[in-house]
């Protein structure tokens, strides 16, 4: 009797130890999960906001304040000399031709597209902006300087206006045919 009361004791801790290790394991991979999960989502919110504060955004922004006829966010998009050449302009006509200025300088803007961005440092930045109409293209170089969270455009090469080899809307793949309607030569068996 007193082998088994020694043996009890003896099966009741090692199944209590069995418990307590397993309560840690599961009470650790509860924690580095945890810590896991919030690294990652630390890692999206750095991603997302650095997602919205780029200089393709200010392009963006910008082309998208021209097409609503939005001065004020239009105005916004630019810093320095251009900003402020751009406001006598703006200030010397009414807010609503202003913003009727804006919608019609777009209103044949089908596309555009920011290619070869460059950062020159933290704070500046170069990219090569096509804009794509009906008609022709224009494209010229973009520096943006970054101020506080945002990228503001300073300078604008002068525009490269041409006309695509391919126009805007040219069907560049042949139609496929039905193939009934597809004509017949002598050869070819019904």
């Amino acid at each position: 009797m007193v082998s088994e009361s020694i043996n009890d004791r003896s099966i009741r801790r090692r199944a209590a130890a069995a418990v307590a290790v397993g309560l840690i394991v599961v009470v650790a991979w509860v924690m580095a999960r945890d810590v896991r999960n919030n690294e990652e989502g630390e890692l999206a919110k750095s991603a997302a906001v650095e997602d919205q504060f780029t200089p393709e955004k200010c392009i963006q922004r910008w082309l998208e304040a021209a097409q609503a006829g939005d001065a004020e966010t239009y105005l916004n998009c630019f810093a320095e000399r251009m900003h402020d050449r751009l406001a006598s302009g703006f200030n010397s006509r009414s807010a609503d031709d202003s913003n009727a200025r804006l919608k019609s300088g777009t209103v044949d803007l089908k596309s555009y597209v920011t290619t070869e961005t460059k950062r020159i440092s933290e704070t500046e930045a170069t990219l090569l902006l096509e804009r794509v109409y009906g008609d022709r293209n224009d494209k010229e170089r973009v520096r943006l300087k970054r101020f506080g969270d945002q990228w503001k455009i300073v300078e604008m090469t002068p525009v490269d206006r041409f006309s695509p080899e391919i126009p805007y809307g040219t069907l560049v793949a042949p139609e496929v045919e039905n193939e009934k309607d597809t004509p017949r030569t002598s050869d070819t068996k019904p």
